[in-house]
């Protein structure tokens, strides 16, 4: 049976650091559990694509693809009652636009019945086509709940925790944080953080750029625990849950100790002449291979700077 359910987001991981990652999310998984049809988030003109659902377990599988634990629309879960009471009747608006069409699944991620819906909402509530179809995709990209349709507000975030599904409380040393200022416990670290962190061994550590695991740790959750982005000065920033709802570095350090083959590592990041030169093991000594005085000579050989004319 498949891990993948509706409402899941997966990102698909590029080896380009510059490139802007492909993240989307599930809408539908038929019941046979064959095929699956998701939407790409932040695409302001995507619609709804059909896909295998053995295509996207094999990108799981094999490290090319991650499910985001941290959902960037989460916050519409659970609105400030003072904005919800600001903006309820917008959301209840557009939401009348397309109640009507996004319960017919999986009609409505169809395309060639979808245009036809899209028109006879269009007609009836006396809207414009582009209309509707922004509310589709804003009720898609937020999970599709009603309150997808509020507009933006301030981010807050919410994350995955466990490692097994009946595991309540956090496991491990406390935090000092934790322990000083009597703060929320953190997350513990299940198969879908593990997975995110093999993905950061891989693009951040086992490069011969050689980041230390506190830089690759930082990249990591900007890139794969972010809520969105916020624009700070001109840049593009990464807004990031609280401390508490995300990994540690020491989490991050020890599944890197554990996973990881550090030979493996150190060679891919330095190479193999100089992991030889300076990170081999040493396995004996001439000390020990010597039965008695005088058994084993050894000879320095140096090159001397002294040429004939």
């Amino acid at each position: 049976m498949s891990n993948l359910s509706v409402g899941m987001i997966v990102e698909w991981i590029s080896e380009q650091e510059d490139s802007t990652p492909l993240v989307e999310r599930i809408l539908w998984v038929n019941p046979t559990a064959t095929d699956l049809v998701s939407i790409q988030l932040d695409e302001p003109l995507a619609l709804p694509v059909w896909k295998r659902l053995a295509d996207i377990e094999e990108a799981l599988a094999n490290g090319s693809a991650i499910i985001r634990v941290a959902d960037p629309y989460a916050h519409r879960l659970h609105p400030p009652e003072s904005f919800l009471l600001k903006h309820r009747q917008r959301r209840d608006a557009a939401w009348k636009v397309i109640e009507d069409m996004v319960s017919r699944v999986p009609d409505i991620y169809d395309e060639t019945i979808r245009g036809g819906l899209v028109a006879d909402a269009a007609n009836q509530h006396s809207v414009h086509k582009m209309t509707v179809y922004k509310y589709l995709r804003r009720f898609w990209w937020g999970g599709m709940v009603k309150n997808a349709l509020l507009p933006s507000y301030e981010r807050s975030g919410g994350l995955g925790k466990e490692k097994s599904a009946n595991s309540a409380s956090k496991r491990g040393r406390p935090t000092k944080a934790t322990v000083l200022r009597d703060a929320p416990p953190g997350i513990n670290v299940d198969d879908s953080i593990r997975r995110i962190f093999s993905v950061a061994f891989r693009l951040y550590v086992d490069t011969n750029k050689a980041p230390t695991l506190k830089r690759a740790y930082s990249l990591m959750l900007s890139n794969y625990f972010n809520v969105g982005f916020e624009v700070k000065g001109g840049v593009r920033v990464p807004v990031l849950p609280p401390s508490h709802q995300l990994p540690t570095l020491e989490q991050f350090r020890y599944w890197y100790k554990k996973q990881q083959d550090i030979e493996a590592s150190f060679t891919k990041r330095e190479g193999a002449r100089r992991f030889a030169l300076k990170r081999r093991p040493v396995l004996g000594s001439s000390t020990k291979m010597a039965f008695g005085p005088g058994s084993i000579y050894q000879i320095d050989a140096t090159i001397a700077d002294v040429y004939e004319l």
